[in-house]
């Protein structure tokens, strides 16, 4: 029954999904996204929540038949790049492209909906339909916490899934545990004392001061962080100067830093600050750290991994034992509830395989389908989900 409604119901997936690539609107912009939801929503008769500050949409659907409060969630913002595909559905807007896939979850979200929706008898307990603004930032899973998406009624588990364009569509990947890193970012600034650029001896140079702190700041990872877990420290924007013989009054650095525990999350952010400030002051120099904690990392809920390979099938779904080296602001809904976070692969056979973020990016559409029934599935089959 629910297969040859979602086999009904996969030529719409596409044709939504085209639409929303077409249109792609970049992170707290998504206002045309969310009001096209919002009526397909409707139209299938479940209920919808809006918000007036963030463009993020909730569905209800209430089951006829006993069961959990779970929730599904699709994010729906696009990148600022050019897109490189010729596709008929290629982008309208000049740098703007969904090249990470959102257009496939909110689709695949969309989907689901509708396709439980046509069977709402069946359904057991609630179904949270989670569409979500900015995962590439600000960041809009947060802000739907805090507006109480994940309560009244409380929900009790909650799923998600990324494509990839890699693997066979209609397979899976997923992990128990951390799934993905922690974010964050940093903006030091060196400041020294500018001159001419013939005459050092007068100045205090913050470039070669900054090349000493990007250096020691690498020595982190190599001798701080246990050989064990593993952490990232990239500098990815050193700005500095106007000539080649002015010395400049201050050089500026721009990091990412990633980590997979707290405590070495905490250990990346202390020495980052204690090297900076050690080396500044030693050569003479000061220095303006402003240190931003962003995304948490993503622990998946190793039984509700467990249930999603035995409703999937252990046949479909492969157990990594590699983390996201990327963050995902998947993270906050699952500090609400326990769930997990599934690949979806979306690879072609016949053709290159771009990955995520890349101009050509262009996923295998077949996956849809296979995205609409796991998590149909995942609904379906709760009698064995155990949390």
């Amino acid at each position: 029954m629910f297969k040859e409604t979602i086999d009904k119901y996969s030529p719409k997936v596409i044709e939504w999904r085209r639409h929303i690539h077409a249109h792609p609107e970049l992170g707290m912009q998504e206002w045309g996204t969310a009001e096209y939801v919002e009526k397909i929503l409707r139209d299938h008769d479940i209920e919808v929540q809006r918000f007036a500050d963030i463009p993020a949409v909730v569905g209800v659907l209430k089951g006829g038949k006993p069961g959990k409060v779970i929730a599904l969630r699709a994010d729906m913002d696009a990148l600022p790049m050019q897109e490189l595909v010729d596709v008929p559905f290629k982008s309208k807007y000049d740098g703007k492209m969904h090249s990470c896939g959102h257009d496939m979850h909110t689709a695949i979200l969309l989907g689901a909906a509708a396709v439980l929706a046509k069977h709402r008898d069946l359904v057991p307990g609630t179904v949270k339909f989670l569409f979500q603004p900015a995962e590439e930032g600000p960041g809009g899973a947060l802000p739907m916490v805090e507006a109480g998406v994940m309560l009244n009624p409380k929900v009790d588990a909650c799923f998600g899934l990324h494509v990839f364009p890699s693997g066979t569509p209609g397979t899976y990947v997923c992990k128990k545990g951390v799934a993905s890193s922690n974010a964050d970012s940093a903006t030091i600034k060196i400041i020294g004392k500018g001159g001419h650029g013939a005459a050092p001896d007068s100045a205090v140079d913050p470039v070669i001061i900054s090349m000493y702190v990007g250096i020691a700041l690498q020595s982190i990872i190599s001798r701080n962080v246990s050989p064990m877990d593993s952490a990232v420290i990239t500098i990815g924007s050193i700005h500095s100067g106007t000539a080649a013989n002015i010395i400049p009054a201050a050089a500026e650095m721009k990091l990412t830093i990633r980590s997979f525990s707290s405590k070495t999350r905490e250990l990346l952010a202390t020495k980052i600050k204690e090297i900076t400030e050690g080396i500044s002051h030693s050569m003479g120099a000061t220095s303006e750290i402003e240190y931003k904690y962003g995304y948490p990392m993503m622990v998946n809920d190793d039984r509700a991994v467990e249930y999603v390979v035995k409703t999937l099938g252990a046949d479909r779904v492969s157990i990594t034992d590699r983390a996201l080296s990327g963050s995902e602001d998947f993270s906050y809904f699952l500090q609400e509830a326990p769930g997990a976070f599934i690949a979806l692969n979306a690879g072609h056979d016949d053709q290159e395989n771009y990955y995520n973020h890349h101009p050509q990016f262009n996923p295998n559409e077949d996956c849809l389908q296979f995205g609409v029934e796991a998590f149909v599935k995942i609904i379906m089959a709760q009698d064995n989900l155990k949390l």
